[in-house]
């Protein structure tokens, strides 16, 4: 899945195989050596390869957004935050913000310029209602109980906004959650949420 438009990329793949190939070995030497690092720190090739697809679904959204081929995109590592685009290698690099997540058999990435970016994805599954009262708006607990029918798929639908609201505001889930009400954002700030098979993703915006 591809989504473009001036100041926003999106690109998604959903691999159910998820075994290392000669196709993965040649994608990962476009990487960096930090993000090489990264990838080769995880003990099982799922996680590998989904965060390859993530990293390099990354660099195709920023390249799109910058129109500038991948291969000039250099990338600062601070180990306090999460890597940003390395000012000298273009002159809208600090105007791009992009996020990643995977999950399952999904990776998922966003890029924007002039915006704060955040993104989740889940996998739909028999969803974990007892932390609803701990993590979910009021608001967003009638969302998911209005109806018995589908009430994980909504479980997952709001859990994914969370996520990505506080991964773009750069809270992380340490901030007060129940106070964030996900269905009716601040003025500033745009959620979408989509579902694709057995996936719902969200992914949230913010004015820099």
């Amino acid at each position: 899945m591809h989504y473009t438009d001036s100041f926003f990329k999106i690109n998604m793949i959903i691999d159910p195989d998820l075994k290392w190939s000669s196709s993965h070995e040649k994608l990962i030497k476009t990487l960096t050596e930090e993000r090489i690092k990264k990838i080769n720190s995880y003990v099982f090739s799922r996680d590998k390869i989904l965060s390859l697809y993530g990293a390099c679904l990354a660099n195709l959204a920023i390249s799109d957004l910058l129109k500038c081929p991948i291969e000039t995109l250099r990338f600062n590592h601070d180990p306090s935050s999460k890597p940003r685009l390395d000012p000298s290698c273009n002159l809208l690099a600090d105007k791009v913000d992009y996020n990643i997540s995977h999950t399952e058999s999904a990776a998922i990435a966003a890029a924007a310029l002039n915006h704060r970016v955040g993104v989740d994805s889940e996998y739909i599954k028999d969803a974990p209602f007892n932390v609803m009262p701990y993590v979910f708006n009021k608001n967003e607990i009638e969302y998911v109980e209005k109806k018995s029918t589908s009430k994980s798929c909504r479980f997952f639908e709001i859990w994914t906004r969370k996520e990505a609201y506080t991964k773009c505001l750069g809270t992380g889930l340490c901030c007060d959650l129940i106070s964030i009400d996900t269905l009716n954002p601040p003025k500033g700030i745009c959620i979408i949420t989509h579902r694709i098979k057995d996936h719902i993703y969200s992914i949230c915006a913010a004015d820099m």
